[in-house]
């Protein structure tokens, strides 16, 4: 069963994201336009790993919304499938 969930991508909204369970996120611009896709077993500690490296520098009005899944397995699937889909620019800075 998958969970969508959005938050302020900041420390106070990480805080509220969902600690050892595996999904995916979009760090997303106050245009609701997706900067970044990642997937993780942990939401809340690899949001905050972002906010802390600056992966995505945390701005006034970005969000992160996230969406829980059943297995790590399956948000790599998923987070395969929103790339391709969205083609986020900080994803493409990468390849």
């Amino acid at each position: 069963m998958a969970i969508k969930r959005t938050v302020p991508f900041n420390k106070e909204g990480a805080k509220k994201l969902p600690t050892e369970k595996p999904g995916t996120y979009k760090i997303k611009d106050p245009k609701n336009q997706t900067l970044y896709v990642g997937e993780t077993g942990r939401l809340q500690e690899r949001v905050k790993e972002h906010i802390k490296q600056e992966t995505v520098k945390p701005a006034k009005g970005r969000k992160v919304e996230v969406q829980r899944t059943s297995s790590k397995a399956e948000a790599q699937a998923k987070e395969k499938v929103l790339i391709k889909k969205l083609q986020p620019p900080i994803n493409k800075k990468g390849k």
